[in-house]
């Protein structure tokens, strides 16, 4: 018996999956919130992007697709729309998921932190074959894989002490009913690039505008000098830090 039917790689993938059930195949695929996401943009510290990236794929949680988001990884192994295409493109190319040059399609992907990543574009069915398929060979002790390279990242670094402030702050204003009002603000600081890469660099800060028209920018220190003064408690809790 060769090492293919060892490892289970000779057998059809739904076949394995459904004789070899990992124990993450009954997650289910979480929604990427793209309205958060818009809200977050004026506190982003760093934007980081690159079309030649590798990431774990075992981490990405979730999709911005609305027709794969709320399945099980299961279900989407079974169901998903372009699975038998891409089930027989593995079954003729299986290496091509371990190939380091620039993937064709592009993958996509996006994190708010760099550990948990979403499937924002192309790439969903193939992101989950590829848990599949590198999980066959590390079941049967032959090794494992996890790394998917050549795939395209948007990776946003937030401000989450200054967004909670900004909250807070947008709360206490909406009490007071004096015509003030609060807003997120960036300032682009610089940015380091190189082939295929970029970080873009921000100093975001709180637009307050009180009810004479008069503007302040407030960074995290004034802001919580501003909720005092508004006689606000500033036990913060940095609830959004995930």
């Amino acid at each position: 018996m060769g090492l293919n039917a060892l490892n289970g790689q000779d057998m059809d993938i739904v076949e394995w999956a459904r004789k070899n059930r990992p124990h993450w195949s009954r997650t289910v695929i979480d929604r990427w919130d793209d309205n958060r996401m818009q809200a977050l943009m004026p506190f982003v510290r760093s934007h980081y992007w690159s079309d030649r990236h590798s990431i774990n794929v075992f981490s990405v949680v979730g999709t911005a697709h609305p027709d794969y988001a709320g399945m099980t990884w299961e279900h989407f192994l079974q169901t998903g729309k372009r699975m038998p295409a891409n089930q027989a493109l593995l079954r003729t190319n299986p290496e091509y998921y371990f190939d380091t040059e620039v993937k064709h399609p592009s993958m996509l992907y996006v994190s708010l932190n760099g550990k948990h990543w979403y499937v924002n574009g192309d790439g969903n069915h193939r992101t989950c074959l590829a848990k599949y398929h590198f999980t066959r060979p590390d079941s049967g002790g032959f090794g494992s894989q996890t790394m998917v390279h050549g795939v395209t990242v948007d990776d946003y670094r937030i401000d989450w002490r200054l967004y909670d402030v900004f909250l807070k702050l947008k709360d206490s204003v909406r009490e007071r009913k004096k015509g003030e009002s609060v807003e997120g603000y960036r300032y682009h600081v610089g940015r380091e690039d190189g082939p295929a890469w970029k970080i873009d660099r921000y100093d975001p800060k709180i637009r307050f505008i009180d009810g004479q028209g008069v503007e302040q920018l407030l960074d995290h220190e004034e802001a919580r000098a501003k909720l005092m003064s508004f006689g606000k408690p500033i036990n913060l809790l940095l609830r959004w830090l995930k």
